[in-house]
């Protein structure tokens, strides 16, 4: 018998924008900051010289309605999500699916080949075992070496079949999807699609610490975000300033979420290899892409893989990866070649 600590972390990322703000003078562009709740965390969007047509109350509404939209779809807390409907679908029927839906699951398995399988949403079913899915767990103990090993061989992203020919996915075994390592990202590039379509072009969307920039600050230049410090609490420490332009960053790591049990750290991060949390001296993965999905699956994958691994892909497939490492009581930091393009030339 032991007692179960859980520990929820803020966002890895901390986004500067409401600094900008205040150092911003009279001549600076216009600026807009709103926040609102959705997907089971908080998001902030600030917009920078907003269209004259577009009124604030209709900003708020309209990424909010696309950050809805994403969860209504792609959730394994809504029983009657798209997802939720294929994890309950009849094995081998194809289930039509929206095209976003059915471009996060591709996204998905090219991910999941990208990595080793490493990456994997059928993950979903082991996720719950471990207390950090939908279903609350209420027992004392760890789960058990057979329950592990039932759940591991029932698993698999190969069983589910995408046909994008008919827009329809199909289970060949009973797996259980889980798309949250990803879903959050697709958000945020929903959010800002939705910006884009409407004519803003400055802004910076932030979901859960995850957050998409484009175009120019309130200070008129690049967008200046920050990696926060692990274990740095409430209040996070600055690691790393980022500048960054047009792009997606994405953090995933050990400090987020997760419990302790007999001063054991166990992280919310399954490897679907071992059906367990991940058990290696990474603490956090950054990574930068064009797309918010695609650096959140990725960054998922790294962490899993682990730094050496984690980093041999990132230089193949040419993602901006920092990685933050436990080193006892300190911490040590490696990146990709691709990296050293966003870091903050200067002080602010």
């Amino acid at each position: 018998m032991f007692e179960r600590l859980f520990k929820i972390r803020a966002g890895f990322i901390i986004p500067l924008f409401l600094f900008s703000l205040l150092i911003a003078c009279d001549s600076s562009p216009k600026a807009l900051s709103f926040a609102g709740s959705v997907m089971g965390t908080s998001y902030h969007v600030t917009v920078v010289d907003a269209p004259a047509n577009l009124t604030e109350a209709e900003l708020k509404s309209g990424v909010h309605a696309a950050l809805a939209a994403v969860d209504a779809e792609m959730s394994t807390y809504k029983p009657d999500s798209a997802l939720m409907q294929l994890n309950r679908y009849t094995l081998n029927q194809a289930m039509p699916v929206s095209p976003n839906l059915m471009k996060i699951l591709l996204l998905s398995k090219q991910v999941f080949n990208d990595s080793d399988k490493a990456f994997d949403p059928t993950v979903g079913a082991l996720v719950n075992l471990w207390g950090f899915g939908p279903r609350q767990v209420s027992n004392d103990e760890l789960p058990s070496d057979n329950d592990i090993e039932q759940l591991k061989a029932a698993m698999g992203f190969d069983h589910l079949q995408l046909n994008t020919t008919e827009q329809s996915a199909a289970r060949s075994a009973d797996v259980f999807v889980d798309l949250s390592a990803i879903a959050k990202g697709f958000g945020v590039d929903e959010a800002a699609r939705w910006l884009l379509s409407n004519g803003v072009t400055n802004f910076l969307v932030e979901v859960g610490g995850e957050l998409r920039a484009h175009g120019y600050s309130p200070r008129g230049d690049r967008w200046v975000t920050a990696i926060s410090q692990p274990d740095s609490g409430l209040q996070p420490k600055i690691h790393r300033r980022l500048m960054i332009d047009d792009v997606a960053v994405a953090t995933s790591g050990d400090y987020y979420n997760f419990f302790e049990v007999d001063g054991v750290r166990y992280s919310h991060t399954i490897d679907p290899r071992t059906g367990r949390p991940v058990q290696h001296s990474l603490a956090s993965v950054t990574v930068l892409a064009s797309d918010c999905a695609s650096a959140d699956g990725y960054a998922t994958a790294i962490d899993v893989l682990g730094p050496e691994k984690g980093l041999q892909m990132a230089e193949k497939l040419g993602l901006a990866v920092y990685i933050i490492l436990r080193d006892g009581d300190k911490f040590a930091t490696r990146s990709s070649s691709a990296f050293d393009a966003y870091l903050a030339s200067h002080a602010l």
